[in-house]
């Protein structure tokens, strides 16, 4: 049986009111390089909530092998909270009446 452990050390950086997010920090280990990655607009991922974009970018980097922490930030810092309704059709799709 093989038992593996980390520490991982998570940081995020917001205006008073949450509306702007300037940081998200994610580090995992002591050695290795430190990815900065440039996004357009933020999310509401935190410290502690982690979106698919994130998420996707952490597994990324922790499969090279050579990154030991990114820094997420982005070219506006304004949260953006998008939600589709993927079950309703849309206006494009519905047959015209006539």
């Amino acid at each position: 049986m093989i038992t593996e452990r980390t520490n991982i050390r998570m940081e995020s950086i917001f205006s008073d009111d949450k509306a702007h997010r300037f940081l998200l920090r994610r580090s995992w280990g002591k050695e290795g390089k430190i990815a900065t990655v440039i996004m357009i607009n933020p999310s509401d991922a935190d410290y502690l909530i982690t979106d698919v974009t994130t998420m996707s970018v952490y597994n990324g980097l922790a499969r090279l092998g050579e990154y030991a922490a990114v820094n997420i930030v982005n070219l506006y810092s304004l949260v953006i909270i998008a939600f589709i309704n993927i079950t309703a059709p849309s206006s494009a799709t519905k047959e015209p009446t006539i």
